[in-house]
């Protein structure tokens, strides 16, 4: 019997964040694909823990640790190996309606090499079990062109590499990258449907 025949029919449940205020408040689902990208320091982080803080059915894979004092489920790599994450996606795939989010996400998902089993299905047809993903890079460069294209969200905070804000450029057009060297810590360009845009810094709580 194969996995897809071992999975029960069940309703998708569907939870959200939101992130910012007023008309320009962005609304991210826990079935939808994100990518939160900068260097270090610049504020991912601190995004990373409002979006999990504020969505139950959330979890991630930890291997910086870095997670420890939220009240999230999480999964610290004990080898730090491609089987290990790819059993941790199987895992994902099987209990489904979860956001799944990946730290360091250009060491799984890389750019140059193909995506695993499971982490490919989740990316391409997670939505279809209630599944979303969170890639968390601190170089953008190095990541899987199909996670960050399929992502309905990305939010990218200051890069000073030029292999950086030439990737983003390719996406999120010149002026856009252009001003990633630019940004004041914690704030972020947020990019949707074409569009980009500047956002203040999410509260640290």
């Amino acid at each position: 019997m194969n996995d897809n025949a071992m999975i029960a029919e069940c309703d998708r449940i569907i939870t959200s964040v939101k992130i910012g205020t007023g008309a320009g408040a962005v609304i991210l689902r826990s079935d939808h694909g994100a990518t939160i990208a900068g260097m270090r320091g610049k504020g991912k982080t601190t995004l990373t823990k409002h979006i999990l803080k504020h969505i139950p059915n959330c979890f991630i894979y930890d291997p910086l640790d870095q997670y420890g004092g939220l009240n999230i489920q999480r999964y610290v790599p004990v080898y730090d190996t491609i089987d290990e994450f790819e059993n941790v996606c199987r895992s994902v795939w099987l209990h489904g309606n979860v956001l799944f989010a990946v730290e360091e996400a250009e060491l799984y998902f890389p750019e140059r090499k193909e995506l695993t089993p499971y982490a490919k299905k989740i990316i391409l047809r997670g939505r279809n079990r209630g599944i979303g993903f969170m890639a968390i890079t601190r170089r953008i460069a190095m990541l899987n062109k199909t996670a960050f294209s399929l992502s309905d969200h990305v939010f990218l905070y200051q890069f000073f590499s030029k292999n950086d804000i030439d990737y983003c450029r390719e996406f999120i057009g010149s002026e856009s990258a252009g001003a990633l060297r630019t940004l004041k810590p914690y704030y972020f360009i947020y990019y949707r449907d074409g569009i980009a845009k500047t956002l203040p810094p999410v509260p640290d709580r």
